[in-house]
């Protein structure tokens, strides 16, 4: 059987991770809608592509009173995306690029790849990772031939990854940008959420401006800030489920 995940034109889905606080507003609302960026500054909508990505900042930080929440969109939402970035921005930012932070957040700009018929997400994958397959299993390939700023800083920080067990997950994934909403009836696919709020979406779904029939739960904790295991095999499973189907 032909493997749709390594298709030029196979797209992955998108994942945005919030809190379930965050998560209720997006619910009754029935859309995401993007916000104020501390690294842009202007009004930006993040998705990572095809992973869930979330890793503890530098900062000590816990989910257990306000439980993560993933939301997961279909792969046609790319029509959607504005920029696109090889890495996390916010992973810039809060230093994770280490001894090329200065470098990259100097020159960001420069990484910004606009989302188009000839430069997609998949389009990157390609040239950096070779295949989706690649991509998803986090594993190093070939770099790409042009953009050697791009390539200098990725050799460095792929010598990081393969020799560090605690790398951000953040700074090997694609980060797309939306300037829109994105509504969480047509685009979505499905929502993750932890099993402690059921009894809460029974309660108060009727205030819900989406389908219910969307929801999955999860069941495992974090107390570190990472993602609990149960929600990250669970939407990385669908994931690749959803590009193997796709096409």
């Amino acid at each position: 059987m032909k493997n749709h995940l390594d298709k030029p034109d196979c797209s992955l889905p998108f994942v945005h991770v919030t809190s379930w606080s965050s998560a209720l507003r997006i619910f009754r609302d029935g859309y995401l809608k993007p916000n104020s960026s501390d690294v842009f500054k202007e009004d930006i909508l993040y998705m990572s592509y095809g992973k869930i990505v979330y890793e503890p900042s530098l900062k000590p930080y816990t989910w257990v009173d306000d439980l993560p929440v993933a939301f997961v969109f279909r792969p046609h939402l790319i029509n959607k995306v504005f920029d696109f970035y090889p890495f996390d921005t916010g992973a810039v930012v809060a230093g994770h690029l280490e001894r090329y932070t200065s470098t990259i957040e100097k020159y960001l700009n420069l990484f910004k790849m606009n989302n188009g018929v000839k430069t997609r997400p998949s389009t990157w994958i390609k040239s950096f990772f070779g295949s989706n397959n690649i991509y998803l299993l986090k594993t190093k390939s070939n770099l790409p031939k042009k953009q050697k700023h791009i390539c200098e800083a990725f050799e460095y920080l792929y010598d990081s990854y393969e020799s560090r067990a605690d790398v951000d997950q953040r700074l090997v994934s694609i980060e797309c940008q939306f300037k829109g909403a994105v509504g969480i009836n047509m685009e979505l696919d499905y929502v993750w959420v932890h099993k402690d709020y059921k009894k809460m979406i029974d309660k108060k779904g009727d205030c819900f401006n989406f389908n219910r029939h969307k929801i999955r739960y999860y069941g495992d904790y974090s107390i570190d800030g990472s993602i609990p295991l149960d929600l990250r095999k669970s939407v990385d499973q669908h994931i690749i489920n959803a590009a193997l189907t796709s096409g």
